[in-house]
């Protein structure tokens, strides 16, 4: 096993923003459907998180690597984990924060099984758990988390409108 990115959650609100990253929330969501359809070959939901297990292609460790660190960037609510066990990238995403950030990471690891439904169904999903999704402007997509995650909110905020 070999340790290949570790960054700890930070305490503090539960915010994802990404005014400073190089891609839009749309553009991520289409990221995961890519990588999932190459090279995904296990996926669990663990106390703390999720773990994805992704065939260690030519490649692939570079791109679970930059992910993670984006997705670090922009949600620093829960830790990232990623090593090389054998022949597979195994990517853990966790939180101690409880049963707030956890109702969001059960989100995430159903996204393998949702990603037709597109973004919006992502955040319709996000909704239904009782976030409240809207869009303050072009470009900008707010998830309010005023009930699921007492009074602490959600942003995710797109660089650019695409």
């Amino acid at each position: 096993m070999t340790q290949l990115l570790k960054i700890t959650e930070t305490p503090g609100p539960i915010a994802c923003n990404m005014t400073s990253a190089s891609d839009t929330p749309r553009e991520r969501f289409a990221e995961y459907g890519r990588i999932f359809a190459h090279a995904l070959v296990a996926r669990a939901r663990t106390p703390e998180g999720v773990e994805l297990g992704f065939a260690a292609k030519p490649g692939v460790p570079e791109w679970v690597l930059d992910l993670a660190r984006r997705e670090a960037a922009c949600c620093s609510f829960c830790s990232y984990d990623v090593q090389l066990e054998g022949d597979r990238i195994v990517w853990r995403t966790s939180s101690q924060a409880g049963p707030d950030v956890q109702a969001l990471l059960d989100s995430f690891y159903a996204l393998t099984e949702q990603l037709g439904e597109g973004l919006d169904g992502y955040f319709e999903r996000l909704a239904a758990s009782g976030l409240r999704v809207t869009s303050p402007q072009p470009g900008r997509v707010r998830v309010c988390t005023h009930c699921a995650l007492k009074g602490r909110l959600l942003v995710v905020a797109a660089a650019r409108s695409r």
